[in-house]
């Protein structure tokens, strides 16, 4: 069932904070529901991906696979979105994504963003505000995390590798 434009603002005012209600009404009805199971996976690390999901209800776990040993980055939880940055850059995606329960999300495609980006260029200057500020956030975040990294030499090198793995998570925009 689609969710209404009260629903969506009320779990993400982030994005809707500055949009009038035609904007939330198309942006709305852009977004498809979905449902994903818990154990199932939504994105795999290096392979393409076209949307963006935002997380309804539920949480999932991104993490990474080297040399056959998965490292759980963190989690995406209810009122997040992920998977912007192969919006933007189509490249594969940087982590892979699984549900650790029953997750409700919602669906934006590349097709559907860019229509609205054609037909409603300032709804998605709205959009495209609210991901910037998102990523800077996460590089920020991130930056902090190597620079202490860099600075303390002193660390194990399991510390280095817990370390690394803090600042790659804050990059891609989970917590551990």
């Amino acid at each position: 069932m689609p969710i209404s434009k009260e629903e969506f603002s009320k779990h993400f005012p982030s994005v809707m904070q500055h949009m009038s209600t035609a904007d939330v009404a198309a942006f709305v009805q852009a977004l498809t529901p979905m449902q994903l199971a818990k154990g199932e996976t939504l994105i795999r690390d290096g392979e393409s991906n076209d949307a963006i999901y935002f997380v309804k209800n539920g949480s999932l776990e991104a993490s990474i696979e080297k040399n056959g040993k998965k490292s759980p980055l963190g989690r995406v939880v209810a009122g997040q979105w992920l998977g912007e940055v192969s919006m933007l850059d189509p490249g594969p995606a940087t982590a892979t994504v699984t549900a650790i329960s029953d997750c409700e999300l919602l669906r934006l495609t590349r097709v559907d963003f860019e229509n609205l980006d054609q037909h409603r260029p300032m709804l998605m200057n709205v959009v495209l505000r609210a991901l910037s500020k998102l990523l800077i956030e996460r590089l920020r975040s991130s930056t902090d995390l190597l620079i202490q990294l860099t600075d303390d030499r002193r660390h194990s090198s399991k510390a280095v590798r817990e370390r690394s793995t803090d600042a790659y998570a804050a990059l891609v925009g989970t917590r551990r």
